[in-house]
């Protein structure tokens, strides 16, 4: 084998190693780049001027532009309390206490962030808009069938789906430690 050619088998190497570790850094699954809360998952740098370049390419590849933590703070989720895929097919169950911020948004759509197109037109929960218990806590059934209640419906395909939850004007408290906010547990109820 020729120097030219071991030249080539290195450098193809070499690149595809580098893309593939930087395209799982970037998807959040790895490193000091995103915070984890009980299934949750925040990237701890969006929205600031000193965000490092995986943060950044992460958001620019979904085409989004993140508000700065003092503003806004998006956790989102992919599977269930016990690391199971959020699964169409499934019914889950989120009990929340209140969520500590002015305000806040909890929406189910695809892993790329498209919305589920559903018959009953609701794609999304609010501080607004949610049915509350007593204590201020409440409870958010996630299903593809209607339920009573607060029900967010998603689609009957059987796919992958992500919870966003978004805190706008967030508390103090979680604004210096988003790892020891409580948020909603993601409960699986049943699958199909």
């Amino acid at each position: 084998m020729t120097p030219f050619i071991k030249v080539l088998i290195f450098l193809g190497i070499g690149s595809a190693l580098g893309y593939f570790s930087a395209h799982w850094i970037i998807a959040g699954d790895v490193g000091p780049l995103t915070i984890r809360n009980s299934g949750w998952t925040l990237w701890s740098k969006a929205g600031l001027h000193d965000a490092d370049p995986y943060t950044k390419a992460h958001f620019a590849l979904r085409g989004e532009l993140p508000l700065s933590g003092f503003e806004e703070m998006t956790f989102k989720a992919s599977a269930d309390e016990a690391g199971v895929e959020l699964n169409t097919g499934c019914r889950y169950l989120l009990s929340s206490p209140p969520v500590p911020s002015r305000a806040w948004s909890l929406t189910a759509s695809r892993p790329t962030g498209e919305p589920f197109t559903v018959a009953s037109r609701r794609t999304s929960f609010s501080r607004d808009n949610i049915v509350r218990l007593r204590n201020g806590n409440f409870r958010v059934e996630v299903s593809a069938t209607a339920s009573p209640g607060n029900w967010l419906p998603i689609s009957v395909d059987d796919a992958n789906f992500i919870l966003t939850l978004s805190m706008f004007n967030p508390d103090r408290e979680i604004i210096e430690d988003p790892a020891r906010a409580k948020l909603p547990v993601i409960k699986q109820i049943n699958c199909r």
